[in-house]
């Protein structure tokens, strides 16, 4: 594991907030089911009745739903996320970074992580 942050995973921006949140969904199994409205998401391989319809997890404002995210990421990719939250966060300890980041940065983090 590098100490450093990987080179060419910037995230330009260029992303809505409701791009993002569908990205971070689609990335921990959440497929899309009408794209009349792309919010409304099932988990991949479900049947899809109505009870299993959800809306996407609101990740940029939520701690709770972005942990369920964090949680679909390997010890590597959980590193390299803490890198990014120690960049973002100016701080000089990774715990502290993870530990005081908001949602939003740490969806920001999770999209770098996975180059989306």
């Amino acid at each position: 594991m590098s100490n450093q942050i990987p080179k060419g995973t910037d995230v330009d921006g260029d992303m809505t907030p409701e791009e993002q949140r569908i990205a971070i969904a689609r990335a921990c199994g959440w497929s899309v089911i009408d794209m009349s409205d792309p919010l409304k998401v099932v988990v991949e391989g479900q049947a899809i009745w109505p009870h299993s319809v959800k809306d996407c997890p609101d990740y940029l404002n939520d701690l709770n739903a972005m942990h369920e995210a964090m949680e679909t990421l390997t010890d590597d990719q959980l590193f390299t996320m803490s890198r990014w939250l120690q960049h973002s966060t100016r701080s000089t300890l990774i715990g502290v970074a993870v530990m005081h980041s908001t949602a939003a940065q740490r969806a920001e983090a999770f999209l770098k992580t996975l180059n989306l």
